[in-house]
């Protein structure tokens, strides 16, 4: 993640709610004060900010749901044994309260409008995409959107009944989902999401591309873009 450096405001939120949606993933809902506004562009993360044993503490998290969602926020956290981060969220209870900063970032859609997009991502990569296909996808019409979205297992796959639903009420999304260890069960896409992006763009005609995950999979991703007729202006990325 790149921090910018245009907005720095700290505020104190409460933990709404928590859910895990895999093995090691777990998001956390978190509400602002009505008196305050916190106003973030898809794409963007935040930093909570914690002490432990006196010693104070930053982690950045990629926020995942629109901006649209009022007075409140989604993000993700992966589970780091031993990491700072990990050891606070996963002991905060709803209903208790920490300090939150930001936004941050400056992946973000392309404006003033969205053009026909391929959006890719891997592992808790698929944060900001879903922040900006949630504030993008109405039921119906729009520009063309294709989502692919590769993890090692099908438990690993975020939201994956969600971007399924979202394909079937909107002719204008695609959902691709690819898996590098799948389970006997598994009647979609293996291997990576490099293996099947050329046909992604075949199949969907983008003329953006967003890029979401692990910094070797987003430079593998642009060096088959390339040579596909894409170039820095047309390819946006989220290393982590």
């Amino acid at each position: 993640m790149q921090e910018s450096a245009a907005t720095n405001n700290s505020y104190s939120v409460e933990l709404v709610a928590y859910r895990d949606l895999s093995p090691r993933v777990r998001s956390f809902e978190i509400r602002f004060d009505p008196a305050e506004s916190f106003i973030f562009q898809a794409g963007q993360f935040v930093a909570v900010e914690f002490s432990i044993d006196q010693q104070n503490y930053s982690r950045f998290y990629s926020i995942c749901s629109p901006p649209e969602a009022g007075n409140s926020l989604e993000f993700l956290a992966k589970y780091n044994p031993g990491g700072p981060g990990t050891q606070f969220l996963w002991s905060t209870k709803p209903g208790s309260r920490f300090s939150l900063a930001g936004p941050f970032g400056v992946f973000q859609l392309r404006r003033p409008e969205p053009r026909a997009s391929m959006f890719v991502a891997t592992g808790t990569g698929i944060a900001p995409l879903r922040s900006m296909l949630g504030s993008i996808l109405p039921d119906t019409g729009g520009p063309r959107m294709a989502l692919l979205y590769g993890a090692r297992e099908q438990a690993d796959l975020l939201y994956h009944s969600e971007f399924v639903d979202w394909a079937q009420r909107n002719p204008n999304f695609s959902y691709s989902a690819v898996l590098s260890q799948p389970s006997n069960g598994w009647s979609g896409l293996w291997g990576y999401v490099q293996d099947h992006i050329a046909a992604v763009v075949n199949a969907s005609k983008p003329e953006d591309v967003y890029l979401s995950g692990l910094t070797a999979m987003v430079e593998d991703l642009r060096r088959i873009l390339t040579p596909l007729g894409f170039n820095d202006d047309s390819i946006y990325c989220e290393k982590t």
